[in-house]
């Protein structure tokens, strides 16, 4: 059962991605995508990614939800830190303008208390997908 969600458009997403300062990845291997759909030139290695650039790394595994599940998994993780916590506020305030979400204002206090007190305790919060 899905209790809470975020939903947004592509060019949302990008949105999104690029007020929080882009996302840290490591793609394993170059990627290079030219179909009628997706045009996707990506190097191999560590990088910072626009949120351009990250929705295109997402669409190259269109046909593995569970691997598209753990890279958005990772970018919270990523993004879910002490020196975060300060931004949380103007986080949720812009995520909120540009998805569709049924995370009410309440609803985000009280996970930010949680993590507060997880990140305050372990420097740091793992995010998981089954």
């Amino acid at each position: 059962k899905i209790d809470k969600y975020i939903r947004s458009t592509d060019s949302k997403f990008k949105s999104i991605i690029n007020y929080v300062g882009g996302i840290e990845m490591t793609v394993e291997k170059a990627i290079d995508i030219r179909t009628a759909d997706l045009t996707a030139i990506i190097g191999a290695g560590e990088q910072t990614m626009t949120g351009d650039t990250m929705l295109k790394y997402i669409r190259t595994f269109e046909n593995e939800p569970q691997k598209q599940a753990q890279i958005i998994a990772d970018m919270i993780e990523q993004k879910l830190t002490v020196s975060n916590l300060t931004k949380a506020d103007s986080y949720y305030k812009r995520i909120i303008n540009l998805a569709d979400s049924n995370i009410s204002v309440v609803d985000f206090a009280d996970m930010k208390r949680s993590f507060e007190a997880l990140l305050y305790d372990s420097g740091n919060v793992a995010v998981t997908v089954n």
